[in-house]
């Protein structure tokens, strides 16, 4: 079966976004760059799956999910995270109910990273995910990857760095 057609509405709403991760890519990547010159910083449009995932997570409606970017920020050490969610929340709007923190406090599976959600002057809003190097190859392919982690030992490896 053929994929269906939205419309042009969805077309604008599809580059609507495009135009949206671009202008806070630059504008994150810039402050990010500030305080830690070496950081990768990448983003995507999240995928109508994962919004759909995250609103039932949370108990919510699809259409109260209003973070539909995401941004990664990779930095070469753990105290790097922390320098850049200090800058983009001294120089953009967070939303201090959106704050997490599995350096200090990791997830069950290892995983560490610091997650943040930012207002941009729109109003509309972007996740922020900071993680070391070594979090980063944890998450991708280490112990935090999704179904992967059985194994104390790599859980053990990735929660020690």
């Amino acid at each position: 079966m053929a994929a269906s057609w939205e419309g042009p509405e969805a077309c604008n709403g599809a580059l609507a976004e495009v135009k949206f991760l671009e202008q806070m890519l630059a504008e994150i990547e810039s402050l990010v760059r500030q305080v830690v010159p070496e950081a990768q910083v990448a983003g995507r449009i999240k995928t109508y799956e994962s919004i759909v995932a995250k609103a039932k997570r949370i108990d919510a409606e699809v259409s109260q999910i209003h973070d539909k970017v995401g941004i990664r920020v990779i930095v070469p050490r753990t105290e790097h995270c922390f320098v850049v969610v200090n800058k983009l929340h001294t120089k953009m709007d967070p939303v201090m109910t959106s704050y997490d923190d599995y350096i200090s406090h990791p997830k069950e599976n290892g995983y560490r990273a610091l997650h943040t959600t930012l207002r941009a002057i729109d109003s509309r809003v972007l996740e922020v995910q900071v993680r070391s190097q070594k979090m980063h190859r944890c998450a991708e392919s280490g112990s935090a990857q999704h179904g992967l982690y059985k194994s104390r030992q790599l859980v053990m490896a990735c929660a020690s760095s």
